[in-house]
């Protein structure tokens, strides 16, 4: 069987599980990721599943925005198909940006980078319900893999 089957079993899976309230989802958000304090942490559960959001400014010019999703629970699930697995094996590129699904961590992983400035993303999944975005505005997407490679939210 494919990794998309793996992946549809383990939505089902998830639907079963009790989703995190949104206190106990916000302990789970790092207080600070390349020395810097998080700012502007954001959790709630408007879709249905619960989200949380941090921001991490470096310097001037060197920004990081963490965001971890819950997809535990029917709308968290719902998310997982959604973000994670209709992303699964996308592989795009054009001028302006590129898109590409690797193996990472002992998963897939997505990377995003826009070519006309330096931003990258990293998404992933992590402990087996938690789909994590990591976002840098002038931070290199390898400096990201190694952020991410450190973080254990599980």
């Amino acid at each position: 069987k494919d990794a998309t089957q793996d992946m549809q079993q383990l939505k089902e899976e998830l639907t079963k599980l009790t989703p995190l309230t949104t206190d106990e989802l916000k302990t789970l958000v790092p207080r600070e990721l390349m020395g810097t304090a998080a700012t502007d942490i954001d959790v709630n559960a408007a879709m249905g599943a619960t989200v949380a959001n941090a921001n991490y400014k470096i310097n001037d010019s060197t920004d990081l925005k963490l965001e971890i999703v819950d997809c535990a629970g029917p709308g968290g699930a719902g998310m997982f198909g959604l973000q994670y697995i209709n992303m699964l094996n996308v592989n795009s590129d054009d001028e302006d940006e590129y898109v590409k699904t690797i193996d990472f961590n002992g998963g897939k992983a997505f990377e995003n980078c826009k070519k006309n400035r330096n931003r990258c993303t990293l998404a992933y999944f992590s402990g087996n319900r938690f789909l994590i975005s990591l976002r840098g505005d002038n931070v290199g997407i390898d400096a990201l893999k190694d952020l991410a490679k450190g973080l254990s939210i599980k």
